[in-house]
């Protein structure tokens, strides 16, 4: 985005009418000591696990799938078993990368 004469007058205009912050040094303090702490490195462990033992479920399911159903006859009830299957696959996929993505770029 480009900006114009209108855009440079206005951002001076708030320049010189904005009244300086006073300093406080306990500022600082004050901020850091209300932030939430920093998730402890149990909590990941236990995610990854659980995403593992997430995934091993999904990959016995389709095993499962695949194995009882002949792809010769393809019902209705095949076609939403797989829909919600192939749902579940992707969520258990997304989601701890989307959690490690998040975590990473402090979002």
């Amino acid at each position: 985005m480009k900006r114009n004469t209108n855009d440079i007058e206005f951002a001076n205009l708030l320049k010189q009418n904005t009244p300086e912050a006073n300093q406080n040094p306990w500022f600082t303090r004050k901020v850091m000591n209300r932030l939430p702490e920093k998730s402890q490195p149990t909590f990941m462990w236990g995610s990854i696990f659980v995403s593992i033992l997430c995934t091993l479920a999904a990959a016995a399911a389709w095993y499962l799938f695949f194995s009882k159903h002949s792809l010769e006859v393809v019902t209705v009830r095949d076609i939403v078993t797989f829909a919600i299957m192939a749902c579940t696959t992707l969520a258990f996929v997304l989601i701890p990368v989307i959690s490690t993505l998040r975590k990473d770029n402090d979002f």
